[in-house]
């Protein structure tokens, strides 16, 4: 149980760092291909 709430943190850790959804980050990179 311990690691899933680990990688659930490290997500949301994550999320807030770049503050943008996750969902808005792929949309972003499948509109721009030679964004890796």
């Amino acid at each position: 149980m311990g690691i899933y709430l680990y990688y659930f943190n490290l997500i949301i850790i994550t999320q807030l760092h770049f503050e943008r959804p996750l969902l808005f980050d792929m949309n972003t990179r499948a509109n721009h291909p030679n964004n890796k």
